[in-house]
């Protein structure tokens, strides 16, 4: 065997040994899916959405009696779950990922709480305009485009970790 062949060997078997190597190595870079978060979330966007198609046409002052137990416990469904998804432990980055992260200021601290909060404030503004001056059905459209996108950006991130 020549020089050159030997070489050529030993390269592709250091390639091959290599490539086992790196295929053996998983860095987990979100937290894991947990089923009791989508059913959380499916069932207050189901709820929410109930409220908005009960509201479509707006709501006066004198029908908030009848709904302030239904957006009371949405409310608090929703920061039960922003507290879950807080508390839900993540994977510590590796060094190689930290450093050039906090270079750009890149939060991967964990899960976002951010859409939970939106959806939390949009149904507190609803529940409190509703008290004091009713709900018109613009109002109650617009609530209801804002609460989606909250509730989607919420129910994307936690459907990719189901993957």
């Amino acid at each position: 065997m020549t020089q050159r062949q030997r070489f050529a060997s030993m390269s592709t078997s250091v390639l091959l040994v290599a490539s086992l190597w790196l295929l053996g190595c998983a860095t987990q870079l979100a937290p894991a899916f947990d089923e009791r978060i989508v059913d959380g979330l499916t069932r207050a966007n189901a709820d929410a959405m109930t409220l908005f198609a009960a509201f479509s046409a707006g709501a006066p002052t004198s029908r908030f009696a009848e709904y302030r137990d239904r957006y009371d416990q949405l409310i608090g469904a929703v920061d039960a779950l922003e507290m879950q998804i807080a508390a839900r432990p993540t994977p510590e980055l590796p060094a190689g990922l930290s450093a050039p992260l906090a270079q750009r200021a890149v939060d991967a601290s964990g899960p976002p709480v951010e859409p939970m909060q939106g959806m939390s404030r949009t149904i507190t503004m609803m529940r409190d305009t509703h008290a004091a001056s009713g709900l018109t059905a613009t109002e109650v459209e617009g609530m209801r485009r804002q609460w989606t996108i909250y509730a989607d950006q919420a129910l994307t991130y936690e459907a990719y970790l189901n993957r």
